[in-house]
């Protein structure tokens, strides 16, 4: 779906198969950057576009669970991600992209989009997206009760797109 995603605002835009290990950090950036090294190492003088998206929540100021997002999910799914909000009783969240962009020519460039949202109960456990319990500032609906152009109204992976392609002047 991210790549489906990206093909609205860069058209253009293909998959390369590569397997990346993903670093462990706390640092959207260091991940990204590590799996640039990683791509680079196998396609060095290609254009090179990786992304990470994290899901951080009030209930933990807005620190965790960040990149770690898929060990929360793998472990207690979206329902106990609720769970924590609803203990804490802070409902709010920030899911943030962070795109990385290298070329031979530009070298390394970040790029971010954030959304705003508040955690509600899941109509579905998730084990593998925290859609079902993100329901961005400005819509009562979930990402996963969002058609795609829905989503991406409110969409920080857009949002990193959009400024991706202005820097590419796509």
């Amino acid at each position: 779906m991210k790549l489906n995603e990206a093909r609205y605002v860069i058209p253009t835009i293909r998959k390369l198969e590569i397997k990346l290990n993903e670093i462990q950090s706390l640092d959207q950036h260091d991940i990204v950057a590590n799996k640039i090294q990683q791509a680079k190492s196998e396609f060095g003088n290609r254009c090179i576009l990786v992304d990470d998206t994290a899901l951080y929540l009030e209930a933990f100021n807005y620190q965790l669970p960040g990149p770690f997002v898929s060990w929360f999910l793998k472990t207690i799914g979206t329902a106990g991600i609720f769970q924590i909000a609803e203990k804490f009783q802070q409902f709010g969240c920030i899911a943030k992209t962070v795109l990385g962009f290298w070329s031979p020519e530009a070298g390394l460039h970040f790029f971010e989009g954030e959304s705003k949202g508040k955690l509600v109960f899941p109509k579905v456990n998730s084990s593998t997206s925290w859609d079902p319990v993100f329901c961005p500032e400005g819509t009562s609906k979930t990402f996963f009760e969002m058609s795609i152009d829905e989503k991406r109204q409110f969409s920080m992976r857009e949002k990193a797109l959009v400024d991706l392609a202005k820097f590419l002047r796509c």
